[in-house]
Order: structure tokens, then sequence, then C-alpha cells
């Protein structure tokens, strides 16, 4: 038997003939490389010492991801198997989601809520309403960056667009309310 060289850390290896020319995984340093005879292979190492006997039991399961068992036998080290690297099967399935971006949800609730409070509250339409266009601001801005779902999109141009409308409504009852008809009053 031909003995191979790792290339990374130097360790040798006694192999059967029907590794050479065949990618190898270093037991030691896990260094992928091609098995070649090492120069003055041919001359056989020390004996190796007897694997110790295993006592018999049941059998172990088997391991989906080693290698076939028509493959040819791998080379050995003081006894130990020396395999090729466990291959992980492939991911599958969809890419995951991006997340809805909560900036988006709170401009379009913030936008609703300007409207609806417009014509009894003072003050609240102005504040709900400029907080929902900033916050759908800085939705549309997440979205440009990718870093948000496209639905948040949609939501974050909803969102100001309420918001728009609850600053508009707010200001125009405010202002009936301070020189207006309504001025006498009270709510």
């Amino acid at each position: 038997m031909p003995i191979i060289a790792c290339p990374q850390c130097g360790t040798q290896l006694e192999a059967p003939d029907t590794v050479l020319g065949q990618e190898v995984v270093c037991g030691q340093c896990r260094q992928r490389f091609i098995a070649a005879a090492a120069p003055g292979g041919d001359t056989p190492a020390a004996p190796a010492a007897p694997a110790p006997q295993q006592p018999a039991g049941p059998a172990a399961p088997p391991n989906p991801y080693a290698a076939s068992t028509n493959a040819p036998t791998a080379p050995t080290a003081g006894g130990r198997a020396w395999p090729p690297a466990p291959v992980p099967p492939p991911v599958t399935g969809p890419a995951p989601a991006a997340p809805t971006s909560g900036l988006a949800v709170a401009s379009l609730v913030l936008g609703i809520l300007s409207i609806v409070f417009c014509a009894g509250f003072l003050i609240m339409p102005l504040v709900c309403g400029i907080l929902a266009v900033a916050f759908g601001g800085r939705a549309q801005e997440e979205h440009a960056i990718g870093q948000v779902s496209p639905s948040s999109l949609g939501l974050a141009r909803a969102g100001r667009i309420c918001g728009a409308i609850g600053i508009t409504l707010g200001s125009l009852f405010f202002a009936l309310m301070l020189c207006g008809p309504c001025s006498t009053m009270a709510f």
C-alpha cells in the first residue's frame, strides 16, 4: 500500500491503491487534497497497533451523510477510519419573507386616528398626522434599502396620505374654532 501525506500538516497515512488520484480529507487538519503517493511512499510504515475489539451489540443506524457503500475504502491511520467530509443536504424551499415594517403600520394607524380625531379634539389630529407622515417617510426609506417587505410600501403611503388629510382637516377645524362661527360654541 502506498503512503500518502497531507500537504497542509504533513500527516502520513497508509492508503489502498484505489484512493490514489481521488479527493480525500486529512483526519488531523481537515484539509481536502488529491491523494498521491508520498516520496518514498512504497515503503510501508511501522505496523499499526490492532484496533480494540468492540463488544457485539445493536448495529448503529446508517449515516445519511456518509459516502455510498460501493465507494472505495478510506485510508486508515492508527486504526481510525479516514472518511471523506460529510456533505449536508441542500437547502430547499422558499426564502424567508422580509418582515412588515412596524413604522408603516404605525403610520397608517396614526393617519387614520388623525382623521377620526379631527372634529372633536384640538391638537390631537395635528400630532397624530405629523407622526403619521414622519413614520411613513421612514418606512419608505426602509423599503428603498430592502429591509422590509414590499407590502410595507403601500402601508407607508396610505399612512402618509391619511396623515396629510388629518393635518389638513385638523387645521381647518382648529381655525374654525378660533375665528369662525363655532368660536362661541363650547365643545
